[in-house]
């Protein structure tokens, strides 16, 4: 399975994108570029997943990400590619089966508990402004690694936990849109059965 990731916010609007050189702000967290996503939050602060998974903790960061979920990918094949790390230097990553893990950042409200298997599109969490930060937004980190059923092992090593740039293996689709998707699929069957078997009674 290729790694294709659903857009977690709609309407999504970036705040800060992934990789932003600013080491003024980001030097207190070991970085000098941006490493995560900041998304502005919709009307209704609904985040959703952005793949299917597993939950795998959630927490507080009083100086940090606040109140904080993170959710590990089902496995991937990873093609191999490059980029600049939030650490400043170029990282190549390789080739091979590999999850993601998405830590979603400053929430208000978490819906989902830890051991919980989630699907693409599910809701998970509502957004806020705790921790360190100067408004309300939601902060994703994407980092590449493997997971042993209990603990998440970096995949690959560099200074920035393996945090990369999500953007290429986005789709189009907002993740709350899968749900509306599936329900008009399932209907569309539905009568789509039902008219088979009219026909089927009318014409034998």
């Amino acid at each position: 399975m290729k790694p294709e990731f659903y857009r977690s916010i709609k309407p999504e609007y970036i705040n800060q994108k992934w990789g932003v050189y600013n080491p003024a702000v980001y030097s207190q967290f070991g970085f000098s570029r941006h490493n995560g996503v900041d998304l502005r939050l919709s009307s209704d602060k609904k985040i959703y997943a952005a793949f299917s998974g597993v939950v795998y903790r959630r927490g507080y960061q009083p100086d940090g990400g606040g109140i904080f979920v993170s959710v590990i990918s089902d496995e991937y094949d990873f093609p191999a590619f490059s980029c600049t790390t939030p650490d400043g230097e170029v990282f190549h990553f390789q080739a091979g089966k590999y999850r993601v893990l998405l830590d979603y950042l400053h929430l208000d409200t978490i819906l989902v508990n830890e051991g919980d298997r989630i699907e693409a599109g599910s809701l998970v969490a509502i957004g806020d402004n705790t921790g360190k930060s100067t408004g309300e937004h939601c902060h994703e980190q994407w980092r590449r690694v493997t997971w042993d059923g209990s603990a998440v092992i970096d995949a690959d090593s560099n200074d920035a936990n393996n945090s990369f740039n999500p953007n290429r293996f986005y789709t189009m689709t907002y993740a709350v849109d899968l749900e509306k998707t599936k329900n008009l699929l399932i209907l569309t069957l539905g009568l789509a059965t039902q008219l088979l078997a009219l026909l089927k009674k009318k014409y034998g």
